[in-house]
């Protein structure tokens, strides 16, 4: 009857962690697909942005305003980048928190174990 008890609690805790698995692939697969999307659209509107100072460079028009207008385009790039990275962090953050939460939780189910 123990090795029964036993079986299905292993039985149950590869499920658990299989499912557990299974989340954290889907949250970095919609990461990865979520950043990729954001990183394209980065890539298209510093493509367009670049074009448009190569335009204004052959032109000579604008030249007094080009240098502020870098500046903004330098600006627009760094803060696109951090709010691209801003889901990963948020998501590595939540992860690190339950492998703190379930060592916590298997160190409080040792002690009861030893109580008994």
């Amino acid at each position: 009857m123990a090795d029964h008890v036993t079986t299905v609690r292993g039985t149950m805790y590869r499920s658990a962690t299989e499912a557990v698995h299974g989340e954290v692939e889907l949250l970095l697969h919609a990461s990865v697909n979520s950043l990729t999307g954001t990183l394209q659209v980065i890539v298209d509107r510093i493509t367009r942005d670049c074009n448009s100072i190569a335009l204004a460079k052959k032109s000579h028009q604008n030249a007094e305003s080009l240098p502020a207008h870098e500046l903004r385009l330098r600006k627009q790039i760094r803060k696109m980048v951090e709010d691209a990275d801003r889901p990963i962090m948020q998501a590595l953050k939540r992860e690190q928190k339950g492998k703190r939460f379930r060592k916590s939780s298997g160190a409080q189910k040792k002690e009861t174990k030893e109580e008994t």
